[in-house]
């Protein structure tokens, strides 16, 4: 047989091989051979290598059967190696691996900056996240977790959209149950947009309002507006403050007496420098009567950040203890000038002394906001980063982020002070053009004691060396789970997701979630903040247990609910003894939400026994 490149022959077994450098006058054992399928060099492999780069070694490959020239042998789009380590048949397209930390897919495209709020929210049983897409529109996605489905809602016009996530939308919970939604170019406008709900379970684009163009006016200039954080207080007959970054490139306060039909003229919140500095702030609000921050001096890019922290209650703000800094009336503050809230977090370039070390500063190291909730007394808690680069901004990003590590803390306020732990290692930042840019963190808003971080470190809790720090294999951000049972001294950690291939950035989790376990995030490529390919995911997850039984005997039936997990499948085994669950009385029950119902009637085989025990399962 003859081929236009060269000469194809099969052996016995009716594999193809292929010498496509076939010239008159070259004899067999000059030839090269080429497998007929990937065009590779026949040749002896190293069993440690990794022919493909898929992940695998061949000797791996060999062991599972998988083709050692293909990342994908059976096709499915899942690498062999995702394949191997999730579970799943790499020979076998029909079987796919689980999603990383078994999570729910909430939208197949999505991102998100961290200094925009509330990102997602539980509002009537049903889950909304913000986001921005690849393509620059901005989406909304509801989840319902009864029916397992999502709906995905794109908000923005082409007046609107940009591709940057910075953009994503605020969402905020109108007292009617509607959902009232702001939105922001990059500094590209002096504009916010808005669009609200015309039912407080939106579905479809048809269920929102038009795209309202908000114009910010002030009498303090002209300028470019970036982020929304938009929070209803009902003890100030429900007006909203929305903080944003406008004035003087600072923090900004525009606020709303009718629930968004109007906004008044924006005031500078905080004041720093002459245009290029930003303090980076991050938001909680208890709803009511206060709303507190967390923040920094600047970008940590260009300065030497500390943290602080300081609240809004009563038409004043204070420092944490509670003293004045100034009234709302008397706003800007005066950043330099030493109005400042309350110091969480210290930067220093000192040498630790004689008791000191990584729990008080790490020397040079610039701090960076991440999370800042409610502890179950009430008193604030935050976690955020602190960076080391380049002392001297000399470098740029790209120079200074081969060798740059990040580090995570965890703060609380104990009634008199602020307590800080530095509790694990960062890594490196996500990519070479913003060198602080750490993998994420986050505290559950309903048990502070509970955190989520994003790391690229190879050994993230060994706190012991800040100035050797490997990175894990391909750099590959991975999730972990942190609790404390003693006010953030110690943690405890276990890995939400391992072995991804991709990577797991930014964490959140929603206000008020019924579940046990929540968490969003987005997976994927992570080029820039304008470069972006990734998908939201969720764990929304209960810890099984029954909760309410009940027998018929007169229908020969059991009725059982139990908390259960959304996309989960379970089933309900029997026993006359206790001696194993040997009899199937129910299976094939797809979760209905956080709590699941089932009833069936008795195995067969217990009909006649004096007992009956029941057991719910799932895999």
């Amino acid at each position: 047989m003859q081929a236009s490149l060269g000469t194809a022959t099969s052996d016995s077994g009716g594999n193809l091989a292929v010498y496509i450098d076939d010239l008159a006058g070259i004899t067999q054992d000059k030839r090269t051979w080429f497998d007929g399928i990937g065009y590779k060099p026949v040749l002896p492999l190293v069993p440690g290598a990794d022919e493909d780069g898929d992940g695998l070694t061949n000797s791996e490959e060999d062991g599972a059967g998988t083709n050692p020239y293909l990342v994908d042998t059976d096709g499915d789009t899942y690498s062999d190696f995702e394949e191997v380590n999730g579970g799943s048949d790499p020979l076998d397209a029909a079987s796919v691996p689980p999603l990383p930390g078994n999570s729910l897919e909430m939208t197949d495209n999505g991102t998100w900056t961290w200094f925009n709020d509330e990102r997602a929210i539980f509002h009537q049983g049903s889950l909304f996240i913000g986001y921005v897409r690849s393509n620059g529109q901005y989406g909304v996605t509801r989840y319902d977790p009864v029916t397992n489905e999502t709906f995905d809602m794109v908000i923005s016009t082409g007046t609107s959209q940009q591709t940057d996530d910075h953009n994503n939308p605020s969402i905020t919970v109108l007292p009617d149950g509607r959902l009232m939604i702001l939105y922001a170019k990059h500094r590209a406008n002096a504009n916010f947009y808005q669009r609200t709900s015309l039912v407080p379970l939106p579905s479809s684009i048809g269920d929102w309002g038009p795209e309202i163009v908000r114009p910010l006016t002030t009498a303090y200039g002209n300028y470019d507006n970036t982020y929304n954080n938009t929070y209803l207080l009902s003890g100030e007959s429900n007006r909203i403050y929305n903080f944003h970054r406008y004035i003087n490139f600072n923090p900004t306060i525009t606020v709303s007496d009718d629930l968004g039909a109007t906004w008044k003229p924006s005031v500078p919140f905080i004041s720093v420098g002459s245009g290029g500095t930003r303090p980076y702030p991050r938001y909680c609000s208890n709803g009511v009567d206060r709303i507190d921050l967390i923040y920094t001096d600047g970008h940590p890019r260009d300065y030497k950040n500390s943290v602080y922290h300081m609240y809004y209650k009563d038409d004043a703000f204070h420092k944490t203890d509670g003293s004045l800094i100034d009234t709302y009336a008397n706003l800007p503050l005066d950043h330099e000038g030493g109005q400042k809230g309350s110091v969480i977090y210290q930067y220093s370039e000192s040498a630790w002394g004689p008791g000191q070390g990584p729990d008080d500063w790490i020397p040079e190291a610039r701090g960076w906001t991440w999370d800042v909730h409610y502890g179950a007394d009430g008193h604030p808690v935050c976690v955020f980063q602190a960076q080391v680069g380049d002392t001297n901004n000399v470098l740029s990003d790209s120079q200074e982020w081969p060798n740059s590590r990040i580090y995570y803390y965890y703060a609380r306020w104990t009634g008199t002070a602020w307590q800080k732990r530095f509790i694990a290692q960062a890594g490196r930042a996500i990519y070479s053009g913003e060198a602080d840019y750490g993998g994420g963190m986050c505290i559950d808003p309903e048990d502070t004691n509970v955190i989520y971080i994003s790391t690229n470190a190879a050994n993230p809790f060994d706190l012991a060396d800040v100035n050797n720090v490997p990175l894990a294999a391909n750099a590959r951000f991975e999730i972990f789970k942190g609790v404390t049972s003693d006010g953030g001294l110690t943690f405890t950690w276990t890995p939400v997701t391992s072995n991804s291939e991709q990577d797991n950035l930014r964490p959140i989790i929603p206000e008020n979630s019924p579940f046990d376990e929540t968490l969003v995030w987005f997976n994927g490529t992570y080029n820039s903040y304008t470069s972006f390919s990734t998908r939201v995911l969720a764990i929304l997850r209960n810890r099984l247990r029954v909760k309410t039984s009940s027998i018929s005997p007169a229908a020969n039936t059991a009725t059982l609910s139990w908390a259960s997990s959304p996309g989960w499948r379970y089933r309900v085994t029997a026993s006359a003894d206790l001696n194993g669950f040997p009899h199937t009385a129910a299976s094939g029950i797809d979760a209905q939400g956080g709590t699941t119902s089932a009833t069936f009637p008795f195995p067969a085989a217990l009909e006649n026994s004096p007992k009956a025990f029941f057991r719910v399962e799932t895999n």
